[in-house]
């Protein structure tokens, strides 16, 4: 049996995927119409010379939703055989730890995969960032970065082939931090961009702007407050998007064309799903999109239409919910079934809404599609192979390739699969 504090982390995460959520008291009515809090002053880290950070007017306008059609999918098959026969180990050198993420290198067309992990055989044990990065002709060797790295982490890759990471670490005091390596460079590591923060909680999500810009999404739990950290010109800009709220888990940060930045977070008192919106003025307001839900992830399509899925608890199933900034939005069923806690949602260029997801009753990995102007779903497996989906991270390329990162929970390695149209 491994010992290490990984193994325990890991055999906490499958007992909590595998065990059914557990029945809790219905909350408060919530209304569909609320207000968040007013947003206070950014504060700035001096990295560097920068522009003057704006304070941010009180006065969110609150929203109202509409309701939307469902659209209601039989239960599959249960535990099916079988799966994509692209899925395949990406490195055995490495007990997988867990927050497998997969992000787009397009200067080298090719997947670039992060997980948490532990090198079999060094004692102590050790987290590290590992990095694997896709080739035409298969995987270059892992990079690492040693340290007590957590399992909190996002990643994206600019159009030089720069990677950036963000995430945190159990021996510093403070955080997030801000990692980027580039083919043939070392390490460059910024922060803790608030010293002294504390625990930050669930995922982070970053984005890279089109001028150069870096911002990341977290939430830190003493205070139980989303933030948002954006770097321009060397200088770090931090803001409160609001308390009282825990982020989901994969990608809940997007800009639209616009430039304004979207962030999906769950509420702690009552369990509500929101969407925050920040206005030109600096100003956030939210719409409620579900009660009970969970694992909820985040993205945009071509016409700035915000797409949200998310695991409603109670009712055992995936949910998609589309709609503008603000709303209404139009909700659909996607699957059903004992599920996991987490999704992971990407955007076609043609319109195509991809969802993964895992099935806990029998613990493989999923993909749900609405095809373009579809109004139904279909679900197809995608591995099957020992315990395996758990923390699910997909990414779309140009084409509309599917990409999945994830972990197998019974041989401890990270996971690779890919499909086209």
């Amino acid at each position: 049996m491994k010992t290490s504090l990984l193994a325990s982390l890991l055999l906490c995460a499958c007992a909590r995927q595998s065990t059914p959520t557990p029945t809790r008291p219905a909350p408060e009515p919530a209304p569909t119409r609320a207000e968040a809090e007013p947003a206070p002053t950014p504060t700035e880290v001096g990295l560097g010379p920068g522009p003057t950070a704006v304070e941010l007017a009180p006065g969110p306008t609150a929203v109202e939703l509409a309701p939307g059609p469902t659209a209601v999918e039989p239960d599959a098959d249960v535990c099916p055989k079988g799966g994509w026969p692209t899925a395949v180990v990406v490195d055995g050198k490495y007990d997988s730890g867990f927050e497998a993420t997969i992000a787009w290198s397009r200067s080298a067309g090719a997947p670039v995969l992060f997980d948490v992990a532990q090198k079999q055989g060094v004692k102590p044990p050790t987290h590290w960032l590992r990095i694997v990065a896709g080739t035409r002709g298969g995987w270059t060797e892992p990079r690492t970065l040693e340290g007590r790295v957590s399992g909190v982490m996002a990643a994206a890759v600019d159009a030089t082939g720069l990677v950036h990471v963000a995430f945190t670490r159990f021996d510093a005091d403070g955080g997030p931090f801000l990692g980027t390596i580039g083919p043939g460079s070392p390490w460059r590591v910024e922060g803790p961009l608030e010293p002294g923060l504390g625990f930050i909680q669930d995922r982070m999500s970053l984005l890279l702007g089109p001028a150069g810009e870096v911002t990341i999404a977290y939430a830190d739990h003493p205070t139980r407050t989303v933030k948002t950290a954006t770097r321009w010109r060397g200088k770090w800009r931090l803001e409160s998007v609001a308390s009282g709220q825990s982020l989901m888990l994969d990608h809940t940060l997007v800009r639209d064309r616009a430039g304004r930045p979207h962030v999906v977070t769950q509420d702690w008192a009552s369990g509500d799903l929101r969407l925050y919106d920040r206005a030109f003025d600096g100003t956030w307001s939210f719409a409620v999109l579900a009660k009970d839900a969970h694992g909820g992830s985040l993205a945009i399509d071509a016409s700035d239409r915000l797409h949200v899925s998310f695991i409603d608890w109670r009712a055992d199933e995936l949910r998609h919910a589309v709609g503008p900034a603000g709303g209404p939005f139009a909700t659909s069923s996607v699957a059903r079934g004992k599920l996991g806690n987490d999704s992971s949602l990407a955007v076609a260029a043609d319109g195509a809404v991809r969802i993964a997801y895992d099935r806990r009753e029998c613990d493989d990995l999923h993909l749900a599609t609405r095809a373009p102007g579809a109004a139904e779903w279909t679900t197809e497996l995608v591995d099957a192979a020992g315990d395996v989906g758990t923390d699910p991270s997909l990414v779309l390329d140009d084409r509309g390739c599917v990409h999945l990162a994830y972990a197998d929970g019974t041989a401890w390695d990270l996971k690779y699969a890919t499909k086209c149209p």
